[in-house]
């Protein structure tokens, strides 16, 4: 629950540290709060009581640093207490929260807990608006057994968490705690900004909570005024003792490399290929341009820690999605006509010539069009995609857009057109042909922005949904047109890519039995119309062909 102290003239967030008994939500903040200030001795948290050790309450840590838009930030951390019986007091904290670093329990006798106490807390942070992101500390890395961070990608791909941001640790040695602090930093200021814009963040103190007491004073009087004569208590089972195991200054400005240029440039379409990592499916002629390493070094560095604050869209989801795609991200390529592309597991990021901007304020007002023409057109857009603005080096700024990779619509049925079952391949040309026709209504107008193309496309559910990259708009004297119109023109492109032969048995399979039995009903007299239009395509194509 971040507000502007006006006091005091800064920003005050709030990171919630939360997750199962013993998985070094404690030990975290002790260690974070060492490295933070430089204290090698000393514990510099605040704990209102324990019981043989174990949190009751909270555990809080103060921290300042950093700027937001100019003033300070101040940075309340926060820990829960993780026993079963403590569930009020979690909620009550995970409330105020602008993000949550869940400390997972990476061994295997702990595995269970951290879903068990994942299905607690996902509930609660997908209410409020904007949402509370989070950021998963995998701990205990440093023991022999741990599990891994893809196992436990695959338990939160089980409970269908997206695109979630994984940070392995170590409590102990404090390996990997600033990384998912900062994290978790970004994600809470991503939320700010979209507050700003609603109009939603709050001004002035909130709850008046300057310090662990006036929490601990607060929590108190809302547990006597729920159940006055009945104090929370520890079960015995859960009192055994068992030992557990950035806010740093806003990085100094990027400088590029001295032989980097400016290069960046246009790119139609995402056009994904049948790997997750591959890209375009058609590629220009022309040979890379030679590109030295420090300028894929500045590229990828940008990415990973020179995002601009407030610079993501959609706010905290986007950021979270993009900590995913750059975790994975392999080296930045510079295709011939100067478009940066970057491919990582399940997404591909590209960035054009003319997304390269030499003041902030364009930027920004680049990435807020984009964002607009996302809102306008999310009905028929996948929602795995992410804008964002990076700082590029002497003093430019670049916009990235990031979409989810995956087989494309156009690689399923060129894939299908290479097998011998006739049939099957024309069913599946049926099948897409009719959820374009009703993607293309739902789209109704279309400026240009996307590069409509069965590579652009995937299937969700019973939809086709655009999955490219968003383009530059057409004026209006290029002629927007309502996208219906393109249908023809989307299939024809797709079928050159057929085997001519494939073409021709489609035809001849849709001009007997078939074509007669699908105007049995209205929904296949609709069908026939694409069908009949489908027909029409393939014969004009094979005639040409042959």
């Amino acid at each position: 629950m971040a507000f502007f102290d006006e006091s005091q003239d800064n920003l005050v967030i709030r990171i919630v540290y939360a997750g199962p008994p013993f998985s070094g939500k404690t030990e975290s903040l002790r260690t974070l709060s060492r490295i933070l200030t430089g204290k090698s001795g000393g514990d510099q948290t605040f704990s209102p009581s324990d019981s043989f050790g174990r949190t009751l309450f909270f555990d809080w840590f103060d921290h300042a640093a950093g700027l937001f838009q100019g003033r300070p930030i101040r940075t309340q951390i926060i820990a829960v207490p993780g026993q079963t019986t403590l569930t009020s007091r979690r909620k009550m904290i995970v409330d105020m929260a602008d993000c949550i670093v869940f400390v997972a329990d990476s061994t295997p006798s702990r595995w269970e807990k951290n879903r068990e106490f994942l299905d607690e807390i996902i509930p609660w942070i997908k209410q409020p608006n904007p949402p509370i992101g989070m950021i998963f500390q995998l701990n205990k890395q440093d023991r022999p057994s741990a599990h891994s961070s893809d196992a436990f990608q695959s338990v939160l791909t089980e409970m269908r968490y997206p695109n979630p941001v994984i940070r392995p640790s170590s409590a102990t040695n404090g390996e990997g705690l600033r990384e998912a602090f900062i994290s978790a930093v970004s994600l809470a200021l991503d939320r700010v900004h979209a507050q700003i814009e609603s109009n939603t963040l709050e001004r002035g103190k909130t709850l008046d909570l300057n310090g662990g007491q006036q929490l601990f004073e607060l929590m108190m009087k809302r547990e006597q005024e729920v159940a006055p004569t009945k104090p929370v208590k520890l079960s015995v089972a859960e009192s055994v003792v068992s030992p557990s195991s950035s806010m740093e200054s806003i990085p100094e400005r990027m400088s590029a490399p001295k032989d980097s240029g400016t290069a960046s440039a246009s790119s139609s379409g995402n056009t994904q290929g049948s790997a997750p990592a591959d890209s375009e499916v058609e590629q220009a002629s022309a040979p890379e341009p030679e590109v030295s390493q420090a300028n894929r070094d500045w590229v990828m560095k940008g990415l990973k820690t020179h995002v601009v604050a407030g610079g993501v869209y959609p706010p905290v989801r986007g950021r979270e999605r993009m900590y995913a795609a750059v975790a994975g991200m392999n080296q930045p390529e510079l295709r011939s006509d100067g478009t940066w592309v970057v491919c990582a597991p399940d997404w591909i990021l590209r960035s054009t010539r003319a997304e390269q901007f030499e003041s902030l304020m364009e930027a920004r007002r680049y990435l807020l069009t984009l964002a607009q023409a996302s809102e306008a057109m999310k009905s028929v857009m996948v929602d795995e995609r992410f804008i964002a603005v990076t700082e590029s080096g002497d003093n430019l700024y670049r916009v990235w857009q990031g979409v989810s990779a995956g087989l494309s619509v156009g690689e399923w049925l060129r894939s299908g057109a290479q097998q011998p079952d006739v049939l099957r391949s024309t069913t599946m040309l049926l099948v897409v042909a009719k959820r374009l026709r009703e993607m293309l209504i739902r789209l109704e107008r279309d400026d240009g922005r996307l590069a409509l193309m069965l590579e652009n496309m995937i299937v969700r559910g019973e939809e086709l949904l655009y999955s490219g990259f968003l383009e530059e708009a057409q004026s209006p004297s290029s002629g927007a047109h309502a996208p219906i119109e393109q249908f023809s023109a989307i299939l024809e492109q797709h079928l050159h890519t057929w085997p001519v032969e494939r073409c021709a048995a489609v035809r001849d399979l849709l001009s007997g039995e078939i074509r007669a039995a699908l105007a049995q009903s209205d929904e296949q007299r609709a069908a026939l119309e694409v069908v009949a239009e489908l027909l029409g395509r393939c014969a004009d194509l094979v005639n040409v062909q042959t």
